[in-house]
């Protein structure tokens, strides 16, 4: 793997939310990040083209985008602990 590909499966392991941890804990630093370079993302997405192309353009991005990370994340857990399903240790 590419040291960008190991640079972004290490950011990626500590992820926001894990259905796995027993006390369900939420990093909400992480969460409140994302929520809000999405926002601006598509706030400006929506200001330059507009409502309606915007969304055409968030769904043709995102769909796919999020299907090669689907296959992309169970391949890294897969080759780091012999589970497509179970993610690594964050540390």
């Amino acid at each position: 793997m590419s040291r960008l590909g190991e640079w972004f499966g290490k950011l990626d392991d500590k992820a926001i939310y894990r259905a796995n941890d027993p006390e369900r804990k939420v990093d909400w630093r992480r969460a409140a990040v994302a929520y809000v370079l999405a926002s601006v993302v598509f706030g400006l997405l929506g200001v330059l083209l507009g409502r309606g192309p915007a969304a055409a353009v968030a769904l043709t991005v995102l769909i796919p985008t999020f299907v090669v990370y689907i296959i992309w994340r169970r391949k890294r857990n897969e080759r780091l602990t012999g589970s497509p399903t179970k993610w690594p240790d964050a540390s």
